[in-house]
């Protein structure tokens, strides 16, 4: 399997074969045959999966958002699956939480949804324990910290 990431400047991350910008999406996904949003909710991230995003993915493709609901419009994400566009979703997000209960998507046979616990994982607790303990040996001692939040970029 080969992985392609996607970030703002295109700058490599551990764990992906390759990595681009943003800017090159509609270039990449064309080739895609899972693609996995991890997005967070932003103005720039708003909708950012249109219409042309999910047609110009392979019509066997699987989305996954475990990221946030924003980044596909409600009314795209619902033509999305009633056309089926492509092979599957699997949401763990969606535009509005919660999701009304006559939503089109609770009946949907290419969608599997679990209710926004993607990152709840076995390791979880552990896992922000020890970073939040690294992060504040590191702020006691004036270093910079893991995961630290840039107001400007809204994550």
């Amino acid at each position: 399997m080969q992985t392609t990431g996607l970030n703002t400047t295109g700058h490599p991350v551990e764990g992906f074969d390759q990595t681009f910008a943003m800017s090159d999406l509609a270039e990449i996904i064309t080739d895609a045959d899972y693609f996995v949003s991890v997005l967070p909710k932003t103005k720039a991230t708003t909708g950012i999966y249109d219409m042309n995003f999910f047609q110009s993915l392979p019509k066997n493709a699987v989305f996954i958002n475990i990221g946030r609901g924003n980044a596909v419009e409600k009314a795209v994400l619902e033509r999305v699956i009633a056309e089926k566009t492509i092979r599957h979703l699997y949401l763990d997000v969606y535009p509005d939480e919660p999701l009304a209960t006559e939503s089109p998507i609770w009946e949907a046979t290419n969608v599997t949804m679990t209710p926004h616990v993607s990152g709840h994982t076995d390791q979880y607790i552990r896992r922000s324990m020890e970073i939040w303990l690294d992060s504040l040996s590191k702020f006691k001692n004036e270093q910079p910290v893991q995961n630290e939040i840039n107001l400007n970029r809204g994550y």
